[in-house]
């Protein structure tokens, strides 16, 4: 537990944060931004976040006007406006989308318990609007007897809170203990087990709420129609076997 010395010196240098997603291009189509903060810090006000083009200027009406922390009040989720997002709806035809593929785009949020401003700037690449599909990520083994991680490479980042809802299973269907982790700005998922690999089969589980920063799901796209009233009960498996050295 830290010491009261410790608190102290935290309180003075203020919290840091880190904003994902962390690569450098975004779809034109992103949903989702994640600011995960070094320790809790509630009731970050809206107001104090910003959105600028790639000349300096605020974006408008390009954030929804909450920002949703998580249980522990060290995640804050920041969404975009989805009626600006999706085809054919009224904000998507009366103001157009907030973000245009070939430029940039920067957030910055200030808030007096941090250490300074945070900011991130992407560019802005095409859109990703079609739903996930774990066939098409590409898994490496990892060898037996071994601590080395399993290996996920997806097309495309998933939201950066995400690495949970992926598992791993024996060929009993029980939970391998490990640890799970995101890299490569997300597009890579990693799995270190606590006890060395076993020869045999196995399953990575992919739970039905996993989602991309562009609110893409196991089951629907964004952009489908009436994708927001879609349940998604299905999780997807991905086999693959450890062989005997």
């Amino acid at each position: 537990m830290p010491t009261p010395a410790t608190l102290l010196a935290l309180a003075i240098a203020g919290a840091a944060g880190a904003i994902t997603p962390s690569g450098p291009v975004v779809p034109a189509n992103l949903l989702r931004i994640e600011v995960r903060f070094d320790r809790p810090l509630p009731a970050v006000s809206p107001q104090a976040i910003v959105l600028r083009d790639g000349e300096g200027r605020p974006i408008e009406d390009a954030l929804l006007d909450i920002a949703l922390p998580d249980h522990d009040e060290r995640t804050l989720v920041l969404l975009m406006q989805p009626g600006r997002i999706k085809h054919g709806v009224t904000p998507n035809l009366a103001l157009g989308p907030a973000l245009r593929q070939g430029e940039r785009f920067s957030i910055e949020i200030r808030d007096a318990r941090l250490a300074h401003m945070l900011t991130r700037s992407w560019r802005v690449g095409a859109a990703h609007e079609r739903r996930l599909e774990p066939a098409a990520w590409q898994l490496t083994p990892p060898p037996a007897r071994s601590t080395a991680a399993l290996v996920l490479d997806l097309p495309a980042a998933i939201n950066a809170s995400a690495a949970a809802l992926i598992a791993v299973a024996d060929t009993k269907g029980r939970r391998v203990a490990g640890r799970p982790l995101l890299a490569d700005g997300e597009t890579s998922w990693r799995f270190v087990p606590s006890m060395p690999w076993k020869p045999g089969r196995y399953q990575v589980r992919i739970h039905p709420a996993l989602e991309d920063p562009e609110g893409n799901r196991l089951c629907a796209a964004f952009e489908a129609r009436r994708q927001s009233q879609m349940q998604c009960d299905d999780e997807a498996h991905i086999g693959f076997v450890i062989a005997r050295p």
